[in-house]
């Protein structure tokens, strides 16, 4: 399946339109912005999540940008990884745009972003939506290759194991509509037409974590509901530009 933008970026793009008016007005920090082109996406995500007095649940997120595929690993200690391949149908890209003079989040979401702080070649700012922490530093690595790196800290969400699968919809099916070339909006509809496999295969997953966690916690004498609930998630995502225009 080809998705263009994973869903543990959503958090990040809120901040990213909330705070676009700041760096609109800062020109070291519009310096660090990728310009308009379409770019290829490598993608990196390390996830943890805690499950109260039971080992907590780890995920791997890989995206190879160059084939689109990708391959989520998921574990949790005393039991054996459950990996998802996921085969690209075309290399991972993105049609980045010019940076809007002013920024505008999206309905219904509740984010604080903080003041951009500028560094040789790299921004980094921090935000607050709802019990989510997120640290952001965007670096230019060469005339070619940009770095965003996004920390997020989920201080109590109970573990589900799943994702917004309605939200990731909901993101598809505005790009179907509103991306910037034809290919782009019938590589998001081609999307999500896939994302009920998508959700079966991700949701077939949790069931299993879920049950093993249960397992263990009931061997260990302690109930899953004790402790922390929370989460940490760290995404490295590389842009690299391959072409001045997305046609």
């Amino acid at each position: 399946m080809h998705v263009k933008t994973p869903l543990f970026l959503f958090a990040g793009a809120a901040v990213l339109a909330t705070s676009s008016a700041a760096w609109a007005a800062n020109a070291a920090l519009t310096a660090v912005y990728p310009p308009p082109g379409l770019y290829r996406i490598d993608i990196q995500s390390n996830l943890t999540q805690h499950q109260g007095a039971a080992p907590a649940i780890t995920q791997q997120y890989t995206q190879q940008g160059a084939s689109g595929s990708v391959q989520i690993k998921s574990g949790q200690a005393g039991q054996a990884p459950v990996t998802t391949s996921l085969p690209g149908q075309r290399p991972a890209t993105m049609c980045m745009k010019p940076l809007p003079a002013t920024g505008a989040m999206p309905a219904g979401t509740n984010c604080k972003a903080g003041v951009p702080v500028a560094g040789p070649g790299s921004m980094r700012y921090t935000s607050v939506c709802g019990g989510m922490k997120l640290d952001i530093t965007i670096r230019k690595v060469d005339a070619k290759t940009w770095e965003y790196k996004l920390i997020t800290v989920d201080n109590g969400a109970p573990m589900t194991g799943q994702q917004d699968f309605a939200g990731m919809r909901r993101m598809l099916a505005e790009q179907a509509k509103t991306a910037a070339t034809p290919k782009e909006r019938a590589e998001a509809a081609a999307s999500l037409a896939q994302m009920g496999a998508y959700e079966t295969e991700m949701k077939k997953n949790a069931a299993e974590l879920a049950a093993a966690q249960a397992t263990m916690a009931k061997e260990q004498g302690s109930g899953a509901g004790v402790g922390n609930h929370g989460s940490e998630r760290t995404v490295i995502q590389r842009l690299t530009r391959i072409a001045d225009k997305c046609t």
